[in-house]
């Protein structure tokens, strides 16, 4: 389960930080349009929760915290799969599902790339990636 939180505090920073989440732990921080000192951005991330279930007290009065859902588009999947074929057929699939396995799907993209990579096995079609469920591949 993937998790994404805007982390915003305009009393200590311009811009918006985001806090990423995977299975409850975090796995990814990224800045936008921020414009924040070196000693705040250390402050900061000396308190972002490991864990989602910390969030709720980890940071100062002032700093709002909200949920907000990832949305990923085709043409982001379609630009990092690296194979470029049957595409309509590829999108026809991606429409019918739900977000979160789309988010999971792009995510996926990177390991398997690498699995293909050091394997040297076959690289399947993006709606056989996609149908199959290789984004959730472990070799």
């Amino acid at each position: 389960m993937l998790k994404k939180f805007l982390v915003t505090n305009t009393k200590r920073w311009q811009g918006t930080a985001e806090l990423h989440y995977k299975n409850e732990e975090l796995f990814r921080i990224c800045f936008y349009n921020c414009n924040i000192e070196a000693t705040t951005l250390a402050e900061f991330l000396k308190i972002v929760p490991t864990n989602t279930y910390q969030l709720a007290t980890a940071f100062s009065k002032g700093t709002v915290v909200v949920e907000s859902e990832y949305q990923v588009t085709f043409e982001q999947f379609w630009q990092a799969y690296n194979k470029k074929t049957n595409k309509k057929r590829a999108e026809d699939f991606w429409n019918k599902m739900p977000n979160n396995l789309r988010v999971l799907a792009f995510i996926g993209v990177k390991k398997y790339l690498a699995i293909i990579k050091r394997t040297n096995v076959y690289q399947c079609d993006p709606h056989t990636f996609l149908k199959d469920e290789r984004y959730n591949d472990e070799n």
